[in-house]
């Protein structure tokens, strides 16, 4: 019997498929792109009862099915239900054009930007120096393609980055 069966660490191009089996098993992992098209597989021969494997070289954002083989030593078979996961999409471009103003009536950062495609949000990073960002928290979360920093006026200098996040929450790549 195979049971447990879970999809991890999905990225734009991989997925881990990990699963338990009653017995002592060999398995096999077919996958592709439609129910009826299987047609690329992992294996292994070697009799285990957790199996886990990591499928690579994939698509961004592509819906792929997959349905799990395993067999015990007198060769017994048993198959999952076929299942389908999806890929992370690609993560956005670049923010680019970006603009600042100040606002001469309360000193005030007026920023502005080009819009990306496939950004749901954009994240804004303000730091008093350029090594001082912190990303694992934004300081602003607009949809919009401005924003007006008020707290600047508080500032003696600031720093700003603007990073696009897609509806999966991904941000745009660093390089």
């Amino acid at each position: 019997t195979i049971s447990n069966i879970i999809v991890s660490n999905r990225t734009n191009v991989s997925a881990n498929i990990s699963f338990n089996t009653s017995k002592l098993s060999n398995s096999t992992v077919m996958y592709g792109l439609s129910q009826g098209t299987l047609t690329s597989s992992v294996s292994t021969s070697q009799l285990q009862m957790f199996h886990s494997y990591m499928l690579n070289s994939l698509l961004p954002g592509t819906t792929y099915f997959y349905q799990i083989k395993a067999c015990n030593k007198f060769d017994y078979c048993s198959f999952s239900e076929v299942s389908n996961f999806n890929t992370m999409r690609n993560a956005p471009q670049f923010v680019t054009g970006l603009q600042l103003q100040v606002r001469n009536s309360d000193n005030a950062i007026l920023m502005q930007w080009n819009a990306v495609a496939d950004a749901q949000l954009y994240n804004i990073y303000f730091a008093d120096s350029p090594t001082d960002f912190n990303f694992a928290q934004p300081s602003a979360t607009v949809t919009e393609t401005n924003y007006i920093d008020s707290s600047a006026s508080s500032a003696e200098q600031r720093f700003y980055i603007v990073r696009a996040q897609n509806s999966e929450g991904t941000e745009e790549k660093i390089i």
